[in-house]
């Protein structure tokens, strides 16, 4: 398990660690150099209390690290198949948390995060996403 704390208020928590039991691919992993995935669990927590947990996905073999974006559907009707896509949303705290985990000091890191965001949506606000 990874812990970092808040260096300004250390009893805000972020903990994440991997997840075993969950397995499989979603279609941004093949943008990747390493597209293998690690699946964590990521917990937001305010001393022992979880205010916040989703999951996690390690990229490009590790080299970068983030929370993974929602999923919607466009409904083509009532007897097309539905089309799914993964996005994610400005100002909100899936995208808070997507910013915070970017290591931008690193050039692999900043690559792969780039690899990632051209392969998912990212609105504005919720109205554009409607």
């Amino acid at each position: 398990m990874i812990r970092k704390y808040y260096k300004y208020a250390p009893e805000y928590i972020i903990e994440h660690c991997e997840c075993d039991d969950r397995d499989g691919y979603e279609y941004y992993l093949f943008s990747q150099m390493d597209s293998r995935p690690h699946w964590h669990n990521i917990y937001i927590r305010y001393h022992q209390t979880t205010l916040f947990s989703t999951i996690g996905i390690a990229l490009d073999g590790g080299r970068y690290f983030t929370n993974v974006p929602w999923t919607g559907f466009l409904f083509e009707g009532l007897n097309e198949k539905n089309i799914s896509f993964k996005f994610m949303v400005n100002d909100t705290k899936e995208m808070i948390l997507h910013e915070f985990l970017c290591d931008n000091e690193s050039h692999e890191a900043l690559s792969a995060r780039g690899k990632f965001e051209e392969c998912i949506l990212i609105f504005f606000s919720e109205e554009e996403k409607e």
